[in-house]
């Protein structure tokens, strides 16, 4: 299947993205690191292991309509488009208000049913998550970057299709939203992030202040500006904000202070 033909779902890992820390925080930190491994969950135990009904959508609905008589039809649809409809190297948006984080991410692998708790989830959530979809998560928004807004709106189901096909969604995720820095200034940048300690740029103490276009203010370590490592922590909330690449930092509003 080519980019073209894959899909972007949001998916809310329990209640407004409750979840989504649980998932992804048990072999490391909170929000993941880029190109690191996860997982995606929703809950619906009694349906069971959806490979029961694979290729038989009529059974399923026969099934489901069982044990969950007071849902709507979109709703009942919810673990089919889970663990059918979402395929391999589809794109996934899940937000977290819970955490102040949304995560993009592809899709790896078919649906994993998890009802022996391989992994270890239940005590971690205190709830019941069975049904798991692995994740490569390639962008971590935080909420005071603006393309939090526009990606938090994937609808009120837990997993529903978005509107944005994936041309549109990379669109986003890439656009500058620095418009008011000037051109210079985002050469300047790119500079002093690009020297690492070779060029003329001195910092004024242990670290390499910036500003962004939401007024918010950071600095990066004078030891990771060296290891090229782009990692912002916000002066007014100590959050931390990582970057896989220079263009990305500046398009996420950051120009050097």
């Amino acid at each position: 299947m080519s980019e073209q033909q894959n899909k972007v779902w949001g998916v809310f890992v329990g209640e407004n993205g409750n979840q989504l820390e649980a998932f992804n925080s048990k072999k490391g930190p909170f929000p993941p690191k880029l190109n690191t491994e996860g997982y995606i969950a929703i809950g619906w135990p009694a349906v069971g292991d959806m490979n029961l009904y694979e290729n038989d959508y009529a059974d399923y609905r026969l099934k489901i309509n069982k044990v969950y008589k007071d849902r709507t039809v979109a709703a009942l649809n919810i673990p089919w488009n889970f663990a059918f409809e979402m395929q391999e190297n589809d794109w996934v948006i899940s937000p977290s208000a819970t955490t102040g984080y949304l995560l993009v991410g592809k899709i790896i692998g078919s649906y994993i049913p998890d009802f022996h708790n391989e992994f270890g989830f239940y005590k971690i959530t205190n709830e019941v998550y069975l049904h798991l979809r692995k994740v490569q998560w390639l962008y971590v928004v935080p909420k005071e970057d603006v393309r939090y807004s526009k990606l938090n709106k994937i609808g009120m189901l837990t997993v529903s299709q978005s509107r944005f096909s994936i041309e549109e969604l990379k669109y986003i995720l890439n656009d500058s939203i620095s418009d008011s820095w000037s051109d210079t200034l985002k050469e300047e940048t790119r500079n002093v992030l690009k020297s690492a300690g070779y060029g003329d740029f001195v910092p004024r103490d242990e670290f390499v202040h910036m500003k962004n276009f939401n007024d918010n203010f950071g600095t990066i370590l004078v030891t990771d500006w060296i290891n090229r490592k782009w990692l912002i922590k916000d002066k007014k909330t100590d959050a931390e904000y990582l970057y896989t690449t220079i263009d990305e930092l500046i398009a996420s509003g950051w120009a050097v202070d």
